[in-house]
This record gives C-alpha cells, sequence and structure tokens, in this order.
C-alpha cells in the first residue's frame, strides 16, 4: 500500500501536468484569437512567450534527471528512475526498479526486485525493459552466453510502429548488444560508436555504455582513451560490477603498452 505521502505527491503531479496542459491550450486559443481579429504580432509575441514557459519545466526536469544518471548514486538514480514511473501501477514500478539497479551493476538486488514483479501479461515496452534487465544482469555476471541470447531476442522483438519510437528502440537495441560483445571481449567494428551514443537514447545507461566503452578501448590497447572514458567516476558501492570493472581497468591504465589507434 501506498502511504499518504505518496498518494498525495502523485496527486500533485498529475494536477501540475492537468495545468500545464489547460494553460497550454488556453494559450494557443487565445493566440488563435489574436490572430482571427488581424492582431498578428500581438498573436506571435504571445505564442513565443507563453508556450516555452509551458515547456521549459518538463525540459528542465528532464535535464535534471539526465545530470543526476551521470552521477553514479545509486539511491538518487533509483529515486530519478522511479519517478519517470511514479504514476504506474506496482509491476511497472518494480520493472523500472530493476532497470535502475541493473544498470548501476548492482545485479543481486536487481534480481530481487524482478523477483518481487508480478509477472502479468506484458506489453511490448514492458517486454523489450524486461529483456534489458535480463541482458544487462547476464553480462555483468559473465553469464555471456545467456547474454548473447537475450541480445537476440531483444532484437526480434516487434518495432513501435511510431518512426520516432521506432529509431529509439532501434538505437536501444543495437546498444544492449554492443554491450554484450564490449563485456564479452567481442567488440566488432561501430560497437564503440554505438556505446557513446547509448545515453542519448536511454539515460539510465550512462555509466553502462561508459564502462563498456572503456573495456573496448582497453581491447585496442587505447589506455588514454580507457582514462578518458573513466573521469568523473563515482566510488561504487562494493556490490556494484562496476567496482570490480573499475579497478580492473585502472590496472590497463597503469599497466605500460604501447597506445593504438581506435577505430
Amino acid at each position: 500500500m501506498q502511504s499518504s505521502l505518496n498518494v498525495w505527491g502523485s496527486w500533485l503531479g498529475r494536477a501540475a501536468g492537468f495545468v500545464r496542459f489547460m494553460a497550454s491550450a488556453a494559450a494557443v486559443a487565445y493566440a488563435i484569437r489574436l490572430a482571427l481579429a488581424g492582431e498578428w504580432l500581438l498573436a506571435g509575441a504571445f505564442v513565443l512567450l507563453v508556450v516555452p514557459l509551458s515547456v521549459a519545466p518538463e525540459f528542465l526536469e528532464r535535464r535534471r534527471r539526465r545530470a543526476i544518471y551521470r552521477t553514479g548514486s545509486v539511491a538518487e538514480i533509483l529515486e530519478a528512475a522511479l519517478r519517470e514511473v511514479q504514476h504506474s501501477d506496482q509491476e511497472r514500478i518494480a520493472l523500472q526498479r530493476a532497470l535502475a539497479l541493473a544498470a548501476l551493476g548492482v545485479t543481486g538486488p536487481a534480481r530481487l526486485a524482478l523477483q518481487a514483479w508480478r509477472h502479468r501479461h506484458l506489453d511490448d515496452d514492458e517486454h523489450e525493459q524486461l529483456l534489458i534487465v535480463e541482458v544487462l544482469i547476464e553480462a555483468f555476471e559473465g553469464e555471456h552466453t545467456g547474454a548473447h541470447g537475450r541480445a537476440a531476442a531483444l532484437r526480434s522483438l516487434p518495432r513501435p510502429e511510431s518512426p520516432g519510437r521506432e529509431r529509439r528502440s532501434r538505437a536501444i537495441r543495437e546498444c544492449m548488444g554492443a554491450i554484450v560483445r564490449a563485456f564479452d571481449g567481442r567488440a566488432e567494428q561501430g560497437d564503440l560508436e554505438l556505446l557513446l551514443r547509448g545515453p542519448e537514447v536511454l539515460p539510465l545507461l550512462h555509466w553502462v555504455t561508459r564502462y563498456a566503452a572503456a573495456a573496448v578501448c582497453a581491447q585496442r590497447g587505447a589506455r588514454d582513451a580507457v582514462a578518458t572514458l573513466l573521469e568523473g567516476a563515482p566510488e561504487w558501492p562494493q556490490d556494484s560490477a562496476f567496482a570490480l570493472l573499475h579497478r580492473d581497468l585502472t590496472m590497463v591504465i597503469a599497466t605500460p603498452m604501447p597506445a593504438r589507434r581506435v577505430a
């Protein structure tokens, strides 16, 4: 059962979204009235002033969440990720919790979150997210055969019909394949570029793709690139796979070897 505070916060979130929607609709309606009255300059100025103000809060919130995802703070990232689905049912929230934990390399709690999740009938988005979580868990735990199989299943899922969502889904699936290959030491041509673009389509993957890209660079002997990718990394908790990854990659940087060009 949700606490009264969570219910109150959820209600306020819905109310704020409704108010922003109504304000935008009213602004557009008033601008149309001004245009019909021949007040073109005033109508244009009104739209340029009011519409950005109604969009700005959501834009700033997205930027704030992206900044949090870059911090590496498990508690803050988990809170920000759950805020994205705060109006969803408990199953969807549990799945999002598992994704956030898996994206931080905390595979044990991620598995527990999946176990606590009642596997009801999945829609396409949930099925995609479930496979992403499973790919991350198996890739971090060295279960490479299973990770490759999950990534293949992810690629074979139906694509969204909307062009924008289809492009995003395709980019995420390609990125997940690159993550699996990077941690398995089998990176292919173009994987590094896929990994570096990963956070653009799924910001939660910021550190996953960063460490996977560093692993690819390490395999290619590009120590300077590894050092650059590890810059700003937080001190990871010991139950995160990133703690061991960071130690291994730091040793690569410290070991003298000729640098090679990264393709």
